[in-house]
């Protein structure tokens, strides 16, 4: 006689977890998601982000900016630094290389949802080769700095006309500047550091040597003796090639006995800079090696985030702090802590995963990571970004959680990369990306926005899937003839779109289930459909019943749910009623047949990542198959 059961699936705060088997991930996880985050200890639609239109900006200016390469960027503010002294008035802004031309870009805040931005090229000097992927940025002092590798440095204070540097000069040490042609940079301890050669790592003079009232000695490279009388400070071959520097917060000497970490291809050491005087450097050994086999790919791959560093290595997104794990350990560099989102990682090509962003927004508890990055001649982009949150509930013992995949509308689908800061004393986070029109534009994340706002200002719903672990019943190995489906849906507003497909553990097609619109508004936002008018609740719970499994998934072990969704809303719960017989009851001749289904290609909803949209196609919401 068979037994009726019901499978309940509330959703918590523990994210996607797409390294599992589907059966075996957690109920309080899901197995993927795209435009996901948690909210309220529940799966929500993702937040808005807003394009800002050009303000102040002169055409010339916008069409070099929109129409170029994206080659890197920065947050900086000239007032900042590491001396006591502070050296210009407070002014926040992003400079940006932009096919071999250098811009600062300025947000401005009209009133609250009307953000801009103005973008003004910095002229003076001539141009860099617009054909490199890739400017290295980094600020010291009140000094602007970039190098591309093989042009002059350029340094800008923020206000005056730019200048390059004279160069280093091993003869005439005096009269020596920073180096030329250098790649990644750093400041730390008052103090350069540029690497050249791919390999040598050269540290410049240290703030106030000669000059009290501004940083300028910090331009200057006269101390060219550095440990064992070297020229040069270098890591092992077998590292290879210097790709980024960072400072990390030392909590101890676990990390290495220096704070400065340079990231190589395939490996990270440490240079303990902060050793005075100068002179001693040659007796002492300020090199120390912190990770093997590892280290983040390129200069804007790394992010600091709460006395750790994270960075996008070629095993995934890792920190230094996790190299304390054992091997077996969750978070051991080699199990990265991405393992969750892999699905997302696995698919980037090795090559041009030093072209990776990773930011934090700390406001938002959040850090953000490109991924699958393309390279389309000198431009350069990726098709999404994956969210990690670092507070899913407000209580310590709970562990980070991954969000799942964002994607964005095609005015801006190539996230290009991602900047933090202090903008007029709040902490904002922005993203310089590539729309379909092969147009970059500047984008703010929001934590209010319920839509994408577009740069004409209109909104755009925001179109999400997620894809539950796979629903076991008491008895892994009794076959259930699942019945009834009901979809809880939380903090439901405005007009929602809604789909729900199934398959189960014989068949990896999804088979569609059942799809509707809701609306929920205090004002009608259905043209010409009275019943809009009848429901005053913002926001509101609704409860879907789904009805019957769809005949061809009816019958199975293990059952896995797609939800699609475009607009707002939260998935609270899903419920699902099942008559749990003999494993053995059942035959492919009876109604609900575990045979797989013919597969329409045009029209079935593929889970893999090539295949998500951000709109819905219309096509697939009609029943198929």
């Amino acid at each position: 006689m068979p037994e009726l059961e019901t499978i309940t699936l509330s959703f918590a705060a523990g994210g996607m977890n797409g390294a599992l088997n589907p059966a075996n991930v957690p109920d309080s996880q899901y197995s993927r998601a795209v435009n996901v985050q948690l909210d309220n200890q529940r799966p929500t639609t993702r937040k808005g982000v807003k394009v800002l239109p050009f303000v102040d900006t002169t055409v010339e200016d916008m069409d070099s900016f929109q129409n170029g390469n994206f080659q890197g960027a920065i947050f900086y503010n000239p007032s900042k630094g590491q001396s006591a002294i502070s050296f210009s008035v407070d002014l926040s802004r992003i400079m940006a290389s932009v096919g071999g031309k250098r811009f600062q870009i300025v947000p401005k805040e009209v009133q609250p949802r009307s953000n801009s931005v103005s973008v003004e090229e910095v002229k003076g000097l001539p141009d860099g080769d617009e054909n490199l992927h890739t400017a290295f940025w980094f600020q010291a002092e009140n000094y602007a700095i970039v190098q591309d590798g093989q042009a002059d440095t350029w340094i800008w204070d923020g206000f005056a006309d730019p200048v390059f540097s004279k160069g280093l000069d091993i003869v005439d040490k005096p009269n020596s500047e920073l180096a030329n042609g250098a790649t990644v940079g750093a400041y730390a301890h008052g103090r350069i550091v540029q690497v050249i050669n791919a390999r040598q790592a050269l540290v410049g003079d240290i703030i106030h040597k000669l000059n009290l009232t501004n940083a300028s000695n910090i331009l200057d490279m006269t101390e060219q003796v550095y440990w064992a009388e070297g020229s040069a400070f270098a890591p092992p071959s077998s590292m290879g090639n210097i790709v980024a520097i960072a400072i990390l917060p030392l909590r101890d000497t676990q990390h290495g006995h220096g704070d400065l970490m340079l990231h190589c291809e395939d490996g990270i050491f440490s240079l303990n800079i902060n050793v005075f005087p100068r002179q001693n450097w040659q007796g002492l050994p300020l090199v120390k090696h912190v990770l093997l086999e590892t280290g983040a790919r390129g200069p804007y791959a790394i992010a600091i985030y709460d006395g750790d560093q994270f960075f996008r290595s070629r095993h995934g997104l890792q920190s230094l702090r996790s190299a304390r794990g054992e091997s077996q350990l969750l978070g051991n560099p080699l199990n990265p802590v991405s393992e969750e989102v892999k699905t997302w990682l696995d698919n980037d090509y090795e090559a041009f995963v030093g072209f990776t962003s990773v930011a934090k927004w700390a406001t938002d508890r959040r850090l953000y990571l490109t991924v699958d990055p393309w390279v389309k001649g000198r431009f350069r982009g990726s098709r999404g970004i994956v969210s990690l949150n670092f507070s899913p509930v407000s209580t310590a013992e709970t562990k980070k959680a991954w969000e799942g995949l964002h994607t964005f509308p095609p005015e801006i689908e190539s996230p290009i990369q991602m900047v933090n800061g202090v903008f007029n004393g709040r902490d904002r986070m922005y993203m310089v990306s590539r729309g379909a029109d092969d147009k970059n534009r500047v984008v703010e994340f929001s934590r209010n926005l319920k839509n994408d706002i577009l740069e004409d200002g209109s909104e755009s719903r925001i179109s999400c899937q997620l894809i539950t672990k796979m629903l076991v019943g008491k008895s892994l190995f009794s076959r259930g003839n699942h019945t009834i489906g009901i979809l809880y849906l939380a903090a439901v507003e405005g007009l929602l779109d809604w789909r729900v497909s199934a398959r189960n553990s014989e068949c990896q097609n999804w088979t569609f289930w059942r799809q509707g619109a809701e609306c929920v508004r205090s004002e009608p936002c259905c043209e010409g459909d009275d019943e809009c008018d009848l429901l005053d609740f913002c926001p509101q719970e609704i409860e879907l019943n789904l009805g019957e499994v769809p005949l061809a998934v009816k019958l199975s072990r293990k059952l896995q749910i797609l939800i699609q969704w475009r607009g707002v809303a939260s998935i609270e719960g899903f419920k699902l009623k099942v008559n749990v017989g003999d494993p053995d009851e059942g035959s492919d001749d009876v109604a609900g047949s575990t045979k797989c289904p013919r597969k329409c290609v045009e029209h079935r909803v593929d889970c893999q990542y090539s295949d998500f949209e951000y709109s819905f196609n219309e096509d697939r919401w009609e029943e198929m198959c």
